[in-house]
């Protein structure tokens, strides 16, 4: 994509300034607690009609995340978690869907102040195991994501004050007999020594 430092510039803005992915309905999942819970992001899944419902679930001392699929009919699925009584807390996530139907989910795990990313393949209701996006040690918290062309755009805080803004490939499903017709996966910390971009503004 050309000229992706500057869109992820554009972006900037854009991602800072972007709340839940969608208005916040009065029907939400029946295990969703106003004020003991984290505050529900909602997203369209794009060619499934169904809406997912993503938040942090106070439980047994810790937050973990919860999902809960809305499908065309307006019923709720069972909730699906991600970190369940592993002693760490996952807050503040973030959402974003590209025109596949996969959805992103970007996240701060509290204890370690580092930023990870999950993905509801299309049409599925699992997440996929967490990956990190920013090395441990270096606290970063408020992450915030956005699909911009055929690429994942991710944005967050540090300590600091400033905004990092990272750029990813989207994901490519795994298909029949182990054959991928699309990108490489996400290298978030650049161990591959690939050229995702990074930038950061005070």
């Amino acid at each position: 994509m050309h000229n992706l430092r500057a869109l992820c510039g554009v972006a900037l803005l854009a991602l800072t300034g972007a709340g839940a992915a969608l208005a916040g309905p009065l029907d939400l999942p029946g295990q969703y607690s106003r004020g003991v819970d984290g505050g529900p992001v909602l997203i369209e899944q794009p060619g499934t009609g169904a809406t997912l419902a993503i938040w942090s679930y106070r439980g047994r001392g810790e937050y973990d995340l919860a999902m809960a699929r809305r499908d065309a009919s307006g019923s709720w699925s069972d909730v699906v978690f991600l970190g369940r009584n592993d002693g760490l807390d996952q807050v503040t996530p973030a959402v974003a869907a590209d025109s596949c139907g996969t959805v992103y989910v970007a996240y701060a795990v509290r204890e370690t102040a580092q930023i990870h990313l999950t993905v509801v393949p299309p049409g599925g209701s699992e997440w996929t195991p967490p990956i990190p996006l920013t090395p441990l040690g270096q606290r970063r918290f408020a992450p915030a994501l956005s699909v911009i062309g055929n690429r994942l755009v991710a944005a967050w805080r540090t300590f600091s004050g400033a905004i990092e803004i990272r750029h990813f490939p989207l994901f490519v499903p795994t298909a029949p007999l182990g054959i991928n017709d699309g990108p490489d996966g996400i290298d978030p910390l650049g161990a591959g020594g690939g050229t995702d971009g990074v930038s950061s503004r005070e």
